[in-house]
């Protein structure tokens, strides 16, 4: 990743022009491309009771099974998104879904993709339902400006750098468990987490308003309660670096060390939003914030050194002194296994 991608980044979002996406008018147009095993959705007048009329395929028997799948995975989804949010944050699903290509890779690597772009969504054979809905999440919060990518939380600013890619998967899959109760094991599991922790603080109708109209600066505006703009950069750069880096077999041992770095910022991270978000009045307020600990160590399947506990006191100390419970964290208390990533 490239330091001055990111400076340029958050320059750009200080100027608030990240706050501008849903009223700019779709304009883009698809380019036909002859593939095989192709299906191309036309004429969906009524996205809220989509039909799909047409399907064009070179393959009949891909045509009679898979037609009806998507068709009904379609449905149900855009049908589910209805119920759940309000219209205003339904444009972008309601605009891509009109245009939507859908096609069929064997090869996939993984159970499915969607290219922002081409607003193109290809399936593994599997015709897997969780997977399919994780991608048309993505779709329900691409807005296609064509001066700046955008889609839920992920943003790149003249091509120069995407960032935001970790909030944006673990935040798409947490939608995906939430309303279509996917239940895709080893998926972004860390961002789910993350997200979730976060969304604590942000509120969960917010934060579902802000990525279906990827806006990305307005999550950060509402962190900027409990975290200076520096920790949120540095929050969000990590969970990118744990996102790509969790996907790789084999790491380097560079790059395991970095892993632990950025772990230990992400930890320290909510951990600090946990505590300035903690009831004061709470009773037994060591025995929460060890269990809270334990949480994180759990769920990012990461253990608690020195590092970590010194950083926790230091927060415990600037947050809580002023109710004269005199927490002191003892290492240990969470001595186990080694780290495991």
């Amino acid at each position: 990743m490239k330091e001055n991608g990111f400076i340029k980044f958050f320059n750009y979002l200080i100027d608030g022009i990240l706050n501008v996406y849903l009223n700019n008018p779709i304009s883009k147009k698809i380019k036909v491309q002859k593939i095989d095993e192709v299906l191309t959705i036309v004429d969906l007048n009524k996205v809220k009771e989509i039909t799909v009329e047409h399907f064009t395929t070179k393959d009949t028997v891909f045509l009679n099974q898979d037609k009806v799948v998507i068709e009904e995975y379609l449905k149900n989804f855009i049908k589910t998104m209805n119920e759940n949010f309000e219209e205003e944050d339904l444009r972008n699903l309601y605009d891509n879904i009109t245009w939507l290509l859908v096609k069929r890779n064997r090869f996939l690597k993984s159970d499915g993709e969607y290219e922002m772009f081409e607003n193109i969504l290809t399936f593994h054979k599997n015709n897997d339902p969780d997977s399919i809905n994780h991608e048309l999440m993505h779709l329900s919060s691409n807005p296609h400006d064509e001066n700046n990518f955008s889609g839920g939380f992920s943003h790149s600013i003249e091509n120069d750098i995407l960032i935001g890619r970790g909030i944006d998967e673990g935040y798409t899959e947490l939608l995906n468990i939430r309303y279509f109760n996917s239940k895709a094991k080893n998926t972004y599991e860390r961002e789910v987490f993350a997200v979730s922790e976060i969304e604590k603080l942000v509120g969960q109708k917010e934060m579902e308003k802000y990525y279906l109209n990827a806006n990305l600066y307005r999550l950060i505006k509402a962190l900027e309660k409990y975290y200076s703009l520096q920790e949120i950069e540095r929050f969000i750069c990590s969970l990118d670096f744990i996102n790509i880096y969790d996907e790789k077999k084999l790491l380097s041992d560079i790059e395991l060390e970095e892993c632990f770095v950025q772990l230990d910022n992400i930890i320290i991270f909510l951990f600090k939003g946990f505590i300035k978000n903690l009831d004061k009045n709470t009773k037994n307020i060591k025995e929460i914030i060890i269990n809270y600990i334990n949480l994180l160590k759990d769920r990012l399947d990461y253990d608690i050194d020195e590092y970590l506990l010194q950083c926790f006191n230091k927060i415990i100390d600037d947050e809580l002194s002023n109710l004269n419970t005199n927490i002191i964290l003892d290492i240990n208390i969470f001595k186990n296994n080694e780290n495991v990533l």
